[in-house]
């Protein structure tokens, strides 16, 4: 008998009812899952605006979970700037000047963006093609925001020559810059793989390496009091100081992602206890 938490080989088969039964639970919670925009003229640029795309858009923009056939546009909405009389306008492209648009439309849906800490998904499945490299940027109150780049996968019965990653994980905001990602963003590559911890759970740099140095300009303070996440408000906080890099903000903008998950985006060494029936790991609230 193993001593520890259980290895995948112990977990219990899954089947269809099993599937019903977690989208039946996902159903029930307002999750920020990805929606179509409608279509719609989507509000004019104003060019002579003083107003600057990082005061409106303040993490910028991103583009990941790509298919044959369309990616998931993301972007947030600064809270001072969001007007719920105001819609968000989405537009995508084959060129940069968005002079040939493929997508255009609108997002009406005030209560929906502010529950959600003023982000947004666009689902753009099924509306690009295929190995099909597209630009794209939001429009709100006048502003547009930068310019993303995104691209779908190859047909699935396509072989082409080549295609190129970039691989990234383990990205303590407490314990560093990232200027690599500056250099990831200029690189020429389809895609940008995240391994996983793109944020880690401490705002005490609990787990810097040793002889890490300080900085100061790195501190960060969780809504909670906690050293550890603890309420959702918390991830939510972490995830915007961590997207307010501005390398990162680049890479993203520059390169479609495609995301997995290690344990330090919920908390350190989480695995599933069958004792308590309830997750468990390297966190205070697994004794609460």
């Amino acid at each position: 008998m193993q001593d520890g938490p259980p290895s995948g080989l112990d977990e219990p088969a899954r089947d269809e009812s099993d599937h019903a039964a977690l989208l039946s639970e996902l159903s029930a919670h307002d999750l920020a899952l990805a929606i179509d925009p409608d279509e719609a003229t989507v509000p004019t640029v104003d060019s002579d605006t003083d107003t600057d795309a990082d005061a409106v858009f303040p993490q910028s923009v991103a583009s990941g979970g790509p298919t044959p056939t369309g990616v998931i546009l993301w972007t947030r909405v600064a809270p001072d700037a969001f007007d719920p009389e105001v819609a968000l306008g989405v537009e995508v492209a084959r060129d940069e000047a968005f002079e040939t648009p493929v997508v255009s439309g609108v997002v009406d849906d005030p209560e929906r963006i502010a529950a959600h800490d003023y982000t947004i998904k666009i689902d753009l499945d099924e509306r690009l093609e295929p190995g099909t490299e597209y630009h794209y940027r939001f429009v709100y109150d006048g502003v547009a925001s930068r310019t993303g780049r995104c691209r779908t996968l190859p047909d699935p019965d396509a072989s082409p020559e080549s295609i190129s990653f970039a691989v990234l994980a383990c990205q303590d905001y407490t314990n560093g810059y990232y200027p690599a990602l500056g250099y990831v963003a200029d690189e020429d590559v389809d895609f940008m793989i995240h391994l996983g911890d793109l944020i880690y759970e401490s705002d005490a740099g609990d787990f810097k390496g040793i002889g890490s140095y300080e900085y100061p300009d790195r501190d960060l303070s969780l809504p909670s009091g906690h050293d550890r996440a603890w309420t959702l408000a918390d991830y939510r906080y972490l995830h915007r100081s961590y997207r307010s890099d501005r390398f990162l903000k680049r890479a993203l903008e520059s390169h479609t992602l495609i995301a997995g998950r290690d344990d330090h985006e919920m908390i350190d060494d989480i695995y599933w206890d069958p004792d308590r029936d309830a997750p468990a790991g390297n966190h205070p609230m697994t004794d609460d």
